[in-house]
């Protein structure tokens, strides 16, 4: 019983490495893990499962802590709770996105100089850098170079968020809208934008 029981917590451990090593993949690309955790229908699915393989894993840490009874084996639950945590602090530093970014900072540079201003979604293009498409770029009369890498639904209406880099970004919106308009710096003139076009 003691060694299925081993074994499952093993298990666990391994689907948690697993499902962390995806969730980073998936940050190398400014709004892609909101879009598959955060929009309808995933966000149906996406939540309570998320919220009942915490409670497993939270709960074998505290069972492995309290009891102390794998002390000749691995402490599955506990590694499994380092795991993630690693995994929240380097989404939380962006260092998907700065290794990205990173990877195709040449290739940018020269499309920030003279880029074109349009206020109505940037101009269209389908460029490939590094591992991002850049579907549409453009500069903002009111400031900074937006490079949108993604694109997904806002909600249940018509409206579109779109995600991407931006280079010396302004405070008040993007060429792909202004509502829920974000930027968190990646380096010094760098940063990654998300916005509806909700306007």
């Amino acid at each position: 019983m003691r060694a299925r029981v081993k074994r499952n917590v093993h298990r666990v451990f391994i689907v948690t490495v697993v499902v962390a090593a995806v969730g980073l993949a998936l940050a190398l690309w400014p709004g892609w893990l909101e879009i598959v955790l955060l929009d309808l229908p995933f966000v149906c699915a996406a939540l309570p499962v998320i919220a009942v393989w915490l409670l497993l894993v939270m709960g074998l840490a505290m069972h492995e802590l309290l009891t102390l009874a794998s002390r000749s084996g691995w402490l599955w639950g506990l590694c499994s709770v380092a795991v993630l945590g690693v995994m929240v602090m380097i989404l939380w530093l962006r260092v998907p996105q700065r290794a990205g970014l990173a990877m195709c900072l040449g290739q940018l540079r020269p499309l920030t100089v003279d880029a074109p201003v349009n206020e109505s979604g940037g101009t269209r293009s389908d460029v490939r850098l590094g591992p991002y498409r850049v579907d549409r770029y453009g500069g903002d009369a009111r400031g900074g170079v937006f490079f949108r890498t993604a694109d997904g639904p806002d909600g249940l209406g018509p409206d579109r968020m779109s995600y991407g880099f931006a280079f010396r970004p302004n405070g008040e919106g993007s060429p792909f809208g202004n509502a829920a308009y974000r930027q968190q710096q990646l380096t010094d003139e760098w940063y990654t934008f998300a916005a509806s076009n909700d306007w």
